[in-house]
């Protein structure tokens, strides 16, 4: 893996700063209050030195003498510069009041970053969204549906973090340069030695930085281990029950979830060091300047002059947290190394599968679909068809057969352009399929697959989805009648707004499927494809579904896939695949008289 350095984890940080449109006056609003705030905080700190001289061996009188404010005090009304001691009053509470300000300043600076913050992760959530919605099917059969979900709701969270990061960094970098003026106004010679003095003290903090990217990488990928284990859990609950594994889960669980947990505790403990680390140093550069002081006033004999020292002091140690600003950034940073790098190459275009978009508009089928010495093979797979050519002619039923694995539900994806399909290989009324949008093109298809697709949403919701405009209720009461489904929902408490659970759980596999293929035949589209989509149905139901279908498909192009041959009595034209070929094709009549594999296949299912 490559080793990214602060510089690198910078650049991309601000890469997805720019994909989320990060605009210039949110940070512009950031750096105006972050400027205010320690502009208030400096001015508190130059009074603070008058102050000081005068409660610590000074006096009163000695106010008007003071360099930060003998230009000032001509400025201010006859009856508060009357007295002196009126003048140290309207001293104390007029640092009293910068600091009021200052705080208030500091607060709209805090509440601007966490918006900013949220409105970062909300735009890099939907970005990642957006992302997934544009991959083709090969990137999804490689990643799991825990992994992307943790990449989306995680992710997007430490990307925002990155802001506020240097957003912090920023504050404590305009503090330290006011603060840094001021100390050399007081002492240019003990401003120089903590400036020489703090790298020194602070080497081993770059040591742990480089420990906490490491960990960061191990912690993303315990993070997504746990997440596989976590989804393909869920997925097969019903396996776990049938199976009594209950307790093998919960000890194959155990252990990936304390990787998490150990490396995320090895993380966290090693950003702890950071701020101890930096605090010891601190505090052993202020002893050291403390002496340094001692001595100098010792031997000067200057001891009256201490008060300007003591604002010193205090301002060093407001800053001493601020002078490890960039060591808890890089290390912020470096923590987010892991999501960083899954990011990166979720936004790389590598392995991503993109589907084509054409420009062609697909308005109707006028002539039909022709699949020319079509070849594909699945990525890091064997060859899954070999030059198979056919067609499908328009307004006719045609089935696709053959043995498990003989590429017919792959001619389906390619149609469907699930995958990229090789060009001038699918041509539809003459034209490469790739060149018509894929929004017109599904439009007029109507698609039921092999597993029901549903969501955890109402009935009424799964029937319209992709459907520009809401059917209408005697629409949905026609289609939920072709599928047997009517007296089904009549049955319910809430009727159509009925949610069915995740994946239609609450329905039974045969009111999954009919309630998909319902779905299909609202629509109303030219093209019908089905792959084994009456599998989940016992006899009775499928024979019914296999009426209702056959009523609406009389004007349409259907392509069946079957393993189930009393599906396919009906078709016009049926294609014989073995082992990604074609090997027969033609009328049910010529492929029971060839004695092929059709017939030897179609024997073995006599019984139904």
């Amino acid at each position: 893996m490559e080793q990214f350095s602060f510089k690198q984890e910078l650049t991309v940080l601000r890469k997805f700063f720019k994909l989320a449109r990060v605009s210039f006056f949110s940070v512009g609003s950031s750096i105006l209050l972050a400027l205010l705030a320690t502009s208030l905080e400096g001015a508190s700190y130059i009074l603070m030195v008058s102050a000081t001289h005068v409660l610590i061996g000074g006096s009163a009188a000695s106010i008007r003498q003071s360099p930060y404010l003998k230009d000032l005090i001509p400025w201010l009304p006859p009856p508060m510069k009357a007295s002196d001691l009126r003048l140290v009053f309207l001293l104390i509470g007029f640092i009293f009041l910068i600091a009021i300000l200052k705080s208030l300043a500091q607060v709209l600076f805090n509440m601007n970053g966490m918006r900013q913050t949220r409105d970062i992760s909300n735009r890099i959530r939907l970005l990642i969204y957006e992302r997934y919605l544009g991959f083709g099917k090969s990137f999804y059969d490689r990643h799991t549906s825990g992994f992307l979900q943790n990449v989306l709701m995680n992710h997007s969270r430490h990307i925002a973090q990155g802001l506020k990061s240097l957003q912090q960094t920023f504050y404590s970098a305009a503090m330290l340069a006011i603060g840094l003026v001021i100390m050399i106004k007081i002492s240019w010679a003990l401003t120089l030695v903590t400036l020489v003095l703090w790298p020194l003290l602070n080497l081993s903090a770059g040591g742990i930085i480089r420990q906490i990217r490491n960990s960061s990488v191990i912690f993303a990928r315990a993070n997504a281990d746990l997440a596989k284990k976590v989804s393909n859990a869920l997925a097969c609950m019903q396996l776990i029950k049938a199976c009594s594994c209950e307790e093998a889960e919960k000890a194959r669980f155990i252990k990936p979830s304390e990787a998490v947990d150990s490396a995320a505790a090895k993380m966290a403990w090693k950003q702890f060091l950071i701020g101890p680390i930096q605090e010891t140093s601190g505090l052993a550069m202020i002893f050291i300047l403390m002496g340094l002081l001692a001595y100098n006033l010792i031997e000067t004999n200057s001891g009256h002059a201490v008060a300007p020292y003591l604002v010193f002091f205090f301002i060093l140690r407001r800053l001493i947290p601020m002078l490890g600003a960039f060591s808890r950034l890089e290390a912020a940073l470096a923590a987010m190394r892991g999501p960083l790098d899954e990011l990166e190459e979720l936004f790389s275009d590598k392995n991503k599968f993109y589907v084509t978009d054409g420009q062609r508009e697909f308005r109707t089928l006028q002539r039909g679909i022709r699949y020319s010495h079509l070849s594909f093979e699945y990525p890091g797979r064997t060859c899954a068809l070999k030059d198979v050519s056919f067609e499908v002619q328009r307004g006719r039923m045609t089935a696709l057969v053959g043995p498990t694995g003989a590429g017919k539900t792959t001619l389906i994806h390619l149609l469907m352009r699930f995958y990229e399909c090789p060009k001038e290989s699918i041509f539809i009324d003459g034209h490469d399929l790739r060149e018509f949008s894929l929004k017109s093109f599904h439009k007029r298809v109507a698609f039921i697959g092999q597993d029901p697709l549903l969501f955890n949403e109402t009935i009424r919701f799964n029937l319209n989805y992709g459907l520009e405009v809401e059917a209408s209720e005697d629409a949905i009461t026609t289609v939920l009648e072709q599928a047997k489904l009517r007296d089904f929902t009549r049955n319910l408490s809430k009727g159509l707004d009925t949610t069915i659970g995740d994946r239609g759980i609450q329905l039974s596999g045969g009111e999954k499927q009919r309630l998909s293929i319902a779905r299909a035949l609202l629509r109303n589209a030219d093209i019908l494809i089905l792959d084994e989509a009456t599998s989940a149905l016992d006899s009775e139901t499928e024979r019914l579904i296999q009426e209702a279908i056959g009523a609406v498909i009389h004007d349409k192009t259907t392509l069946v896939v079957a393993h189930r041959f009393a599906t396919i009595r009906n078709a016009g034209h049926i294609v014989v695949l073995d082992s990604g070929s074609v090997v027969q094709e033609g009328p049910l009549s010529q492929l029971l008289e060839e004695q092929g594999l059709f017939s030897k296949l179609w024997e073995a299912q006599r019984f139904y």
